[in-house]
């Protein structure tokens, strides 16, 4: 959970960074409950773009197992065609 670490990170701040701060202040800043900061770590582009990707693609499908970011995941399940929804 720390933002001051190496790693990559997803996360939703009006539910971590900024829970505390009243609903009406996050609301005047932009910061609602679908706002996903992501914070870049010193992973390699290629593999950030993939999790990403894989990420993204099961959030769209409704189907978390799709996600190479959980165990089991599949390393790219993209369409059912195998081509991704994402231009990167």
């Amino acid at each position: 959970e720390s933002l001051g670490a190496v790693e990559s990170l997803a996360e939703c701040p009006s539910l971590m960074t900024h829970a505390s701060v009243p609903d009406e202040q996050r609301a005047l800043l932009g910061i609602d409950d679908t706002l996903i900061r992501l914070s870049v770590g010193v992973e390699s582009c290629s593999d950030l773009i993939t999790d990403l990707d894989n990420a993204l693609n099961a959030a769209l499908n409704g189907n978390k197992k799709n996600s190479s970011f959980l165990p089991g995941g599949p390393a790219s399940p993209g369409k059912d065609d195998g081509e991704s929804y994402w231009d990167w």
